[in-house]
């Protein structure tokens, strides 16, 4: 393994492991050697920037993690920890099968992501061992949007 991306020593906390995309991200720090702190029971929901109907308070509470992520660097920052949060698009998952399922929809997301594809959980992987190792350094305060580039388009 690349000594950048090396991650024994590091400890990491996965929230949303117990399932899909976080036990997946969780696995991926673990292959990098990180040691993986699990949390979480409740199922994951794939956007972080957009809104729709009928998920109002869903997306207010992702908006308050972002600003929680900065207030987190702003404080503990001089302490030498890294507070960044990842933002996953709409990732193919068991959970979002019946989008996928969905002509309407699933018409919508390829039209509307640049990438032209719904992402994998294994797109997520490589950010998340970036922000967990050494290469991501002087990062801190972010939310990593993987999105296939949905969120910078009109």
């Amino acid at each position: 393994m690349n000594a950048l991306f090396d991650l024994t020593g590091r400890v990491a906390l996965v929230t949303g492991s117990s399932r899909r995309i976080g036990n997946a991200l969780a696995r991926a720090l673990a292959d990098a050697e990180a040691t993986v702190v699990l949390n979480g029971v409740n199922e994951e929901r794939v956007q972080a920037d957009l809104a729709r109907p009928t998920i109002a308070p869903y997306i207010a509470a992702k908006g308050g993690l972002r600003n929680l992520t900065r207030a987190m660097t702003a404080e503990w920052a001089a302490s030498g920890l890294q507070i960044n949060a990842v933002a996953p698009g709409y990732i193919h998952t068991e959970m979002t099968q019946n989008l996928v399922d969905d002509e309407e929809f699933n018409s919508w997301i390829l039209g509307r992501t640049p990438a032209h594809r719904w992402g994998t959980v294994e797109d997520l992987a490589g950010p998340v061992v970036w922000l967990a190792s050494d290469g991501s350094n002087f990062v801190n305060g972010q939310t990593i949007f993987i999105d296939g580039g949905m969120t910078v388009v009109v």
